[in-house]
């Protein structure tokens, strides 16, 4: 029963390969996937990292805005420092050509021990390589 599991009574087959990578999912999707695992590793945070472009601007929920790729490490290193573990859900579609829009819900531990979940919408622009050149978070 290698690369399987047993759920519900039946047999179901493992992919060795990340669901990005077995579904047709967009630069959006891997993002948030990768979200979920980059403050416990380095390669899945320098994927994280190379889904976006050097020129991005990312505007955080918060209001603050970021300009450039060093500005988004930074910001992705301090919420990694101070949250433990990540759980996303969420939905992508495309709205318009190079922009796609995500609605998500999140829960988190932080490294403190406390809780806390928020649900929100992001909206991203590509540029022509694919990578994440805007970036808007914004909570609902």
């Amino acid at each position: 029963m290698a690369n399987s599991v047993m759920w519900l009574g039946t047999e179901e087959k493992i992919f060795d390969k990340l669901p990005f990578e077995a579904k047709n999912w967009t630069v959006l999707d891997e993002y948030f996937y990768l979200s979920d695992y980059a403050g416990n590793s380095v390669a899945d945070f320098d994927k994280l990292i190379a889904l976006f472009s050097e020129d991005i601007t990312m505007l955080s929920a918060d209001g603050s805005q970021m300009k450039g790729k060093t500005a988004v490490i930074s910001f992705f290193k301090q919420f990694f420092e101070r949250n433990k573990t990540t759980k996303h859900l969420w939905e992508t579609i495309k709205v318009a050509e190079n922009t796609l829009e995500t609605h998500w819900a999140v829960s988190e531990k932080r490294k403190d021990g406390t809780f806390f979940a928020f649900k929100g919408k992001d909206t991203a622009k590509l540029n022509s390589e694919g990578k994440i050149c805007y970036l808007k978070v914004e909570f609902l």
